[in-house]
């Protein structure tokens, strides 16, 4: 298996945050492992994508949690995985592993200091979802569409606050999911 842990940086039009030289924008955590295989005589490419799910004072138990990250690996299995073939001819195949962290009130923030951690997410009903929080109300196809950040994957839609942009596309990156 071969990992790859980095970020990517998208600027807003808006770039320098007031009275500061601090630059605004969205940081995208990239953190998977891929490894080769074969089964069923075709040959795959996994990409596993490990993370730590939480929430805030603990409100879900694991298995609640748990529940959350299976309806996404679900929708994975039903929406990618044997569905799409990559060059060279392998398929492409995507497994999200999980496991509950405690909640702490540096969690989100400390996560990227402590070697060999997974990158956290939390669930909530609370807030809208992005990469590092989820909210388990929503169309799985959205928490999909945060699981691909984590391989690169970047947005699939135009937004007009950031620098570079992106047209909108079709599918889980774009305004389908």
């Amino acid at each position: 298996p071969k990992r790859l842990r980095t970020e990517r940086f998208n600027p807003s039009k808006d770039t320098i945050v007031d009275g500061t030289h601090l630059l605004r924008g969205e940081i995208t955590t990239i953190d998977f492992t891929t490894r080769d295989f074969t089964a069923d005589g075709k040959n795959h490419r996994s990409f596993d994508v490990a993370l730590d799910l939480t929430s805030r004072d603990n409100q879900l138990t694991p298995e609640q949690l748990q529940q959350v990250a299976d309806n996404v690996q679900n929708t994975i299995d039903q929406a990618i995985n044997g569905k799409h073939t990559l060059p060279g001819g392998r398929q492409l195949h995507m497994q999200l592993s999980v496991q509950s962290t405690p909640w702490s009130d540096d969690l989100m923030t400390t996560w990227q200091d402590k070697p060999g951690s997974r990158p956290p997410v939390e669930i909530t009903t609370d807030d809208t979802t992005h990469q590092h929080r989820w909210n388990p109300d929503d169309n799985p196809a959205v928490l999909v569409h945060e699981v691909m950040h984590y391989l690169g994957a970047k947005e699939g839609y135009h937004a007009d606050h950031h620098l570079f942009n992106t047209q909108n596309r079709p599918g889980v990156m774009g305004h389908d999911a």
